[in-house]
């Protein structure tokens, strides 16, 4: 055979397979795999307007019973519980901050208490809504906020609160890497709130409007923050409330600087009872 005759058909599949390897990116790209959501991916050659991230856009799910108000609720302006989860899931090897970590069974075992005890679980935005415009609230409203798209969120908490009717609070920090805004976009599908967090409110307020469908009514504090001198900027930056760490039940005259009570590990069941029966003034608060 001729070397001509012998190069053509390498030629042939060498061709083959770099369309094949083509395809399989795609594909990939396709499914999500180059990106996680976040707008901080980043290339050489492209202009800003190429980077621009976009819009998300939010799936089709059925929102969960508690995201409307139910024709049994009535007027509330009391104060309400605001609970706050670091993470539920178990602890990596090696962490130094075991306490941060509910269990997945704890948190079943919780919101067992919650229901047993009549509470039902809302957004915030619905409570300030009873509050301040008029609008109606269970019996005994409780709020559940949790840190970030963290630990068993998707696997273990959203199951379990979407069975019961439930939406919560997603306590965003627009400064952390990966944002994960499709999930989140799933969770404001399902009902839940977002407070975005971070140094400059109306930067992260900004962030979350232009890339989420969400009025973004409140903002988050960190840890060791407070409200404080700051409540001109949060109205200025277009916020109605604020939460923040700390021990007691949430009222409306403290409406930029309501409490979460932080859930700890040690909490477990009692703790986490006697946390609700003291108001967030005891164990766990």
């Amino acid at each position: 055979m001729s070397r001509e005759r012998r190069v053509v058909p390498r030629l042939v599949a060498f061709v083959a397979l770099a369309a094949g390897i083509a395809a399989v990116v795609l594909v990939a790209l396709s499914l999500g795999g180059g990106d996680d959501g976040s707008g901080t991916g980043s290339g050489s050659g492209t202009s800003p307007h190429s980077q621009r991230p976009s819009r998300i856009d939010l799936p089709t799910i059925a929102s969960v019973r508690n995201a409307k108000p139910q024709p049994d609720w009535q007027p509330h302006l009391g104060a309400v519980p605001i609970l706050r989860y670091h993470v539920v899931g178990s602890p990596p090897p090696g962490t130094s901050e075991l306490e941060l970590f509910v269990t997945p069974g704890d948190f079943r075992a919780q919101m067992e208490w919650l229901g047993e005890h009549g509470y039902e679980a809302v957004g915030l935005e619905t409570v300030e809504r009873a509050w301040f415009a008029g609008g109606t609230l269970p019996a005994k409203p409780i709020v559940l906020s949790f840190d970030g798209i963290r630990g068993r969120l998707l696997g273990v908490v959203v199951p379990e609160l979407r069975r019961r009717g439930w939406p919560a609070d997603l306590v965003l920090d627009t400064e952390a890497r990966p944002l994960r805004l499709a999930a989140v976009a799933k969770l404001l599908a399902l009902g839940w709130d977002v407070e975005p967090s971070g140094r400059e409110p109306a930067a992260a307020r900004r962030l979350v409007r232009s890339r989420l469908p969400t009025p973004t009514k409140n903002f988050a504090f960190r840890h060791g923050n407070s409200a404080g001198p700051d409540t001109p900027t949060l109205e200025a930056a277009g916020y109605s409330g604020a939460t923040a760490p700390g021990g007691g039940f949430a009222r409306p005259s403290h409406r930029f600087d309501l409490p979460r009570i932080t859930i700890f590990n040690e909490s477990e069941m009692d703790g986490f009872a006697e946390a609700i029966r003291s108001h967030g003034e005891g164990v766990g608060a």
